[in-house]
């Protein structure tokens, strides 16, 4: 298993945290977040049988965590504990915001993949129409993480190209508005990553939002697509509104393509920063257009 833990946690802390919920901690589990106190896990995938196929993982959860109350068990399982059983933990989660379930004890004791939003195939599942049982324990669930390795097909230029001019035909189509003609150049990069780990700064957040990446189209990890995006939260968005990417903490960055209020926000869907101010709650005005946003970040951090 590769992963990069966030630190440690301690024997009461662990203990303390099973009075809370009411339960005790598989020895496995309770010696990784001794170990870890949760950590991001670096390009590994686990396999789910009745889905058949592999699906990427992105962190373990852990007791405490500075960056963000998003990542550790207690905000997840306060999130979530009138849909989930008891006994039962969510413990991580793939990059695109569905989690891996811990049923700890009783008949139903396992590690299971929960597509909480029917994304990937509604009615797939035994039992429950959207959980998949993946291993019968942590250490066996571990097991099963092993290395993404991606081979890109070699395309001629001309035919990425093509490929890159369909797939922004078909996200403008899905959004029914046209897109900006810078925010339309960026995508037509063959890599949208190139911002990875730069830093915005706005007088209305208390600290520098870092950028995880911004999304793209015709990528090979489809969470990597704004399309993903606008499909995962067509009901949450206002019309004519793209998810363009993702901080650090898996807050989101929006664009308004038009009306009043057209530009550049970043969600605080995580609740990051509480500190901060907002007319709108948690979304936060960051620039006018693309390219003012993208002027405005400066130099990536480790």
């Amino acid at each position: 298993m590769n992963v990069t833990a966030w630190g440690t946690t301690t024997e009461p802390e662990i203990v303390a945290f099973e009075e809370e919920i009411g339960f005790e901690l598989p020895a496995d589990y309770r010696q990784f977040l001794l170990e870890t106190n949760g950590a991001e896990v670096n390009k590994q995938v686990f396999f789910v049988r009745d889905l058949t196929q592999d699906v990427l993982m992105n962190v373990f959860f852990g007791l405490t965590n500075l960056a963000s109350r998003s990542l550790t068990l207690r905000y997840w399982l306060q999130e979530y504990e009138d849909e989930i059983e008891e006994q039962t933990l969510l413990i991580g989660s793939d990059p695109g915001g569905h989690f891996i379930l811990y049923t700890v004890s009783g008949e139903d004791q396992g590690i299971y993949y929960w597509d909480h939003n029917n994304f990937l195939s509604p009615g797939a599942a035994k039992g429950a129409p959207n959980t998949f049982r993946v291993a019968a324990s942590f250490t066996e669930f571990c097991g099963l993480l092993t290395d993404y390795e991606w081979e890109p097909l070699v395309a001629p230029v001309a035919e990425q190209l093509q490929q890159n001019e369909q797939a922004l035909q078909d996200l403008t189509q899905q959004l029914g508005q046209a897109l900006p003609p810078d925010y339309q150049a960026f995508l037509r990069q063959a890599d949208c990553t190139v911002f990875d780990k730069q830093l915005f700064s706005t007088k209305q957040l208390a600290k520098p939002l870092k950028i995880r990446y911004l999304f793209g189209i015709n990528q090979p990890e489809r969470t990597k697509n704004a399309s993903f995006w606008l499909r995962e939260f067509q009901e949450d968005l206002e019309p004519t509104t793209l998810v363009i990417g993702k901080d650090t903490s898996n807050g989101l960055l929006l664009y308004f393509m038009a009306g009043e209020d057209q530009g550049i926000y970043f969600w605080d869907c995580n609740q990051q920063f509480p500190e901060s101010s907002a007319e709108e709650g948690d979304t936060y005005f960051l620039a006018d257009s693309f390219a003012d946003f993208c002027a405005g970040l400066t130099g990536a951090v480790a």
